[in-house]
């Protein structure tokens, strides 16, 4: 029982290394055609092994019709596990592929009736899987420039890390704002017209002191000498 147990394992392992050279191949020339290369690849070593004599070669005419549906599945998986691989990761890929494996083994077992009681235990696996999969979902935090008052505890290194490649943020650009250019010209033309209104106070200035000292003299000629005597 180990020694079935250990090859079980031996063929998870295959099966994860598979998945992850697949969707690297996916990557570069498409999942369809990444399936193709799959299957060939491994027609070609079985083919060798047949000819080698490694293991006896007949044709199945007695079996039915949908035993001969797994190589169209195992394409349809290969393909499919391609195209998720790249975009969820090989984890989460594993994860939800195991399963669907479990969900569709359990549905087997119930359908044909071999191992129906073991459905129930599948049913609490899947969702243990599926619950996992929530738990570990990373939680996106906002990048925010720190306060002033604060420590930042995590070490020199990881701090160089996480600031590769964010930009940096001024204190003077965040609470100051540059003025648009609609403001500044309404600023600069405040400012010629406060500059016209001193230059015509300016130029008014000498007239006014004119006109005082003529007002000034025309009075002081109306009125009579302080220094004539009343005698004359």
């Amino acid at each position: 029982m180990l020694f079935f147990m250990i090859l079980a394992i031996a063929n998870g392992l295959c099966i994860g290394g598979s998945r992850s050279i697949n969707g690297k191949l996916a990557q570069h020339d498409g999942a369809l055609a990444a399936s193709f290369w799959n299957h060939l690849g491994g027609f070609l070593f079985l083919s060798l092994l047949l000819a080698s004599g490694a293991a006896a070669f007949r044709l199945p005419l007695d079996a039915p019709w949908s035993a001969w549906c797994g190589g169209v599945i195992g394409a349809a998986f290969v393909a499919l596990n391609g195209f998720a691989l790249p975009r969820l990761g090989t984890m989460k890929t594993a994860l939800l592929v195991i399963a669907g494996q479990m969900l569709a083994g359990a549905l087997i077992d119930r359908i044909v009736g071999d191992g129906g009681q073991s459905a129930p235990v599948q049913l609490a696996g899947i969702a243990l899987i599926i619950l996992g999969l929530y738990v570990s979902k990373p939680q996106a935090v906002a990048l925010q420039p720190s306060r002033a008052g604060q420590h930042d505890h995590r070490h020199p290194g990881q701090r160089q890390r996480a600031t590769q490649g964010v930009p940096t943020v001024r204190p003077h650009a965040v609470h100051q704002p540059q003025p648009s250019d609609r403001h500044r010209h309404v600023n600069a033309a405040i400012s010629g017209i406060r500059a016209a209104r001193g230059c015509r106070m300016q130029g008014q200035q000498p007239g006014e002191q004119r006109q005082r000292q003529r007002r000034g003299a025309s009075s002081h000629k109306g009125r009579p000498s302080r220094n004539t005597s009343h005698g004359r």
